[in-house]
């Protein structure tokens, strides 16, 4: 049997909290991704993403998170994406 954890507003931010700090450590200590301008909060969202299904496929506990604040952060994440692009890296990376 399956064990549901629901997760409220606050915890929920503060698991995205979490996904943007360890996003934020592994784009700059992984080259691959800071090569390929990976954004913090995909890297963070992937492991949490992973340690989500590890935990629900190990340990039979399937997490709810709430979605108050899901269309607010969501654009705001998209924000912050464009606000980290660089025009002149289409160019090419050996010219500017």
């Amino acid at each position: 049997m399956r064990e549901l954890v629901a997760l409220d507003m606050y915890q929920t931010a503060g698991v995205g909290v979490l996904a943007l700090l360890l996003g934020m450590f592994f784009t700059r200590t992984i080259p691959f991704l800071k090569r390929f301008c990976i954004p913090a909060p995909v890297s963070g969202g992937i492991v949490i993403s992973l340690l989500t299904l590890a935990a629900y496929s190990i340990l039979g506990v399937e997490f709810s998170f709430d979605g108050t604040i899901r269309d607010i952060s969501m654009m705001l994440f998209f924000t912050s994406v464009g606000f980290q692009s660089d025009m002149r890296l289409p160019v090419g990376p050996e010219r500017y």
